[in-house]
Parts: structure tokens; C-alpha cells; sequence
């Protein structure tokens, strides 16, 4: 079974920025590895909620505890800050959750985010100490200062125009949240193996704002490098080019954050540090409503094995 615990890590712009700690079924030995997980969202959406199922589900099965962190999200919220609440989530969970009963005293730690976390996971990865022993990026890119963020890119059929997003400029800085009926987790669709209960139906989706469309026009009007130049620094960088261990999925097909920005990741890096796991004919997010054992995960599995490797390597 899967136990659920929720905590505040952070008070900020009237905000309880929280993180959700999934703990897996105690054994005799300590936990040895944890994963801090960030949610998707175009950098202007969703919370910590926003998590797939089949990533709880991979955690449980290796008997890693994993943690779900809020961060503010734009345009209200800078790049800094969200930077900022990335490493006050990690530090909190390294300082104050993983030392409780349970856990080993050295235990290694994985930065994992999905789309908009995944490119939190790479800005924030060189401010973290002591740093993961590597990131696990589904589909995200590594850096906005790139052709694709600076050439009014265009995704979908028709350009988007301001007007649409006008309300999401208005008002406060915000954490989301997950409108209901997302393909999510819920606790109740597993079993006590963490297989899929075949019994379990998914909520019908209720009325979604879909506010991480703003993304899209973000995009188009090339606004992302200028918003992120202080904290993003860009495919030249000493940091992107020795970015250590790193284990990225990525559909070949994705329309949202181009599969090249993968490939080049990989070509400014070391081989025996960088891990390529292409998705064939897949766009962006299509794992997201997925169980393990789907075939359409096969190359999701494949890439947490490679990242069981990388686990085990790594020294205390």
C-alpha cells in the first residue's frame, strides 16, 4: 500500500507551498533512495498533484519513498523564484523529511520532473548540495535559450492570441492547482502489488481551465529566454556541458518541446553520463494517463532500469 503525508516547506507570497511524500510499505531495512518528483505544466499550471500514476508506481515497486513539490508558476511567479522554491523543496526534503526513522543517513536522492519540472531539474540541479546523484527528464528542455524559444513558434493549428490568456495575468501568484478529472493519481486504482485494480475506472473530466495552454503563446511570442536569461544559462554553459549522470525520455514526435533538444543535450555531454530513451512516434505527455505493463511504457521501464544502474553505482 501506498501512505500519503502532506507538509509545508515553504510560506511565500501568501502561499503554503507543500510537498506530498508517498512512502512505500516499511521494510527491515532503511529506505536507501528517494525521488523528488516535479510536475509538468508548461512552467504556468497544475501542482504537485499532477503526478502519473505508473511514477508512483515505479517508485513503490523499488520501495523508494517519493516526494511531489509545489513551486510557484509563471507569469506572476519569476524564474528566480521558482528556482528558489526548487531548492527550498529539495532542502527540505533532504533536511527534514529524509532524516526521520527509516530512512538510511546517506540516502541518495533523485531529481525527476516531467515537461516544465524536467527544465526545473536541469536549472536547478547545480544549485543543489549536496546534488543528486542524477536528474530523470521525461520530455523537457534543458535549456529556453534555443531556436525553437526565439522563432515565434506556432503550436497547434492557428496562433494564439493575448486576449485568450488576459485572466491569467490578473491576480495573484498562484501553485496551481490539478483540475479534477486530469489523469492523475489515485491511490484507489492500485492493488496492494501496485498493479493496476482492473476494477477501478477513471473520473470522467469535469470543466478544465487549461490554463497550461499560456505555454503556447509564451512560445509563440518568444517571451520564455527573456523571462528566464538571470537563472538559465543556456546550451554554452559549463553546466549544461558537465551536467553529470542524467536519464531522459523523450517521444520522437513532440510537438511541444522538440526531440532535438534531447539529441543535443546528449552530443555536449559525456556518454557514459547522458541516456537517451527515444519514445517512437510519440508526442509530448503521452504517458501521462499510463499503468506499468502498458505496452506504450515499455520504453518508460526501459529507462528506470538504466536508472536502477545509475542508482546502484552511485556512491554514498
Amino acid at each position: 500500500m501506498v501512505s500519503k503525508t502532506t507538509h509545508v516547506f515553504k510560506n511565500v507570497d501568501n502561499l503554503d507551498l507543500k510537498v506530498d511524500a508517498y512512502l512505500p510499505t516499511a521494510s527491515e531495512k532503511p529506505w536507501s533512495t528517494a525521488v523528488l518528483y516535479l510536475h509538468g505544466g508548461g512552467l504556468v499550471a497544475f501542482d504537485r498533484e499532477f503526478l502519473p500514476t505508473h511514477v508512483v508506481q515505479s517508485c513503490m515497486i523499488r520501495g523508494w519513498p517519493l516526494f511531489s513539490a509545489d513551486y510557484r508558476l509563471m507569469p506572476q511567479a519569476s524564474g528566480r523564484d521558482m528556482l528558489e522554491d526548487v531548492v527550498a523543496a529539495y532542502d527540505f526534503v533532504r533536511t527534514e523529511l529524509l532524516t526521520k526513522p527509516g530512512f538510511e543517513e546517506n540516502i541518495k536522492i533523485v531529481l525527476m520532473g516531467a515537461s516544465a519540472g524536467g527544465y526545473l531539474s536541469f536549472i536547478a540541479k547545480p544549485h543543489l548540495q549536496p546534488p543528486p546523484v542524477t536528474v530523470f527528464s521525461y520530455y523537457a528542455p534543458p535549456t529556453c535559450h534555443d531556436p525553437f524559444y526565439s522563432s515565434n513558434k506556432i503550436i497547434g493549428p492557428s496562433p494564439f492570441s493575448k486576449s485568450q490568456f488576459e485572466r491569467y495575468f490578473e491576480g495573484p501568484v498562484t501553485v496551481g492547482p490539478t483540475p479534477l478529472g486530469l489523469p492523475i493519481f489515485d491511490a484507489a486504482s492500485l492493488l496492494p502489488n501496485h498493479s493496476r485494480d482492473p476494477k477501478w475506472i477513471q473520473a470522467p473530466p469535469g470543466d478544465i481551465d487549461d490554463r497550461s495552454s499560456l505555454y503556447y503563446w509564451l512560445v509563440q511570442e518568444n517571451k520564455l529566454p527573456e523571462m528566464w536569461a538571470d537563472v538559465d544559462p543556456g546550451w554554452d554553459s559549463s553546466a549544461l556541458k558537465d551536467f553529470g549522470k542524467t536519464i531522459i525520455v523523450h517521444g520522437d514526435e513532440d510537438e511541444v518541446v522538440p526531440y532535438y533538444m534531447a539529441e543535443k543535450f546528449v552530443s555536449i555531454n559525456s556518454p557514459e553520463d547522458v541516456q537517451l530513451f527515444t519514445a517512437l512516434g510519440k508526442n509530448h505527455a503521452w504517458d501521462v494517463p499510463l499503468f506499468l505493463g502498458d505496452p506504450e511504457l515499455n520504453v518508460v521501464e526501459e529507462a528506470w532500469r538504466a536508472l536502477d544502474k545509475v542508482v546502484a553505482e552511485a556512491k554514498d
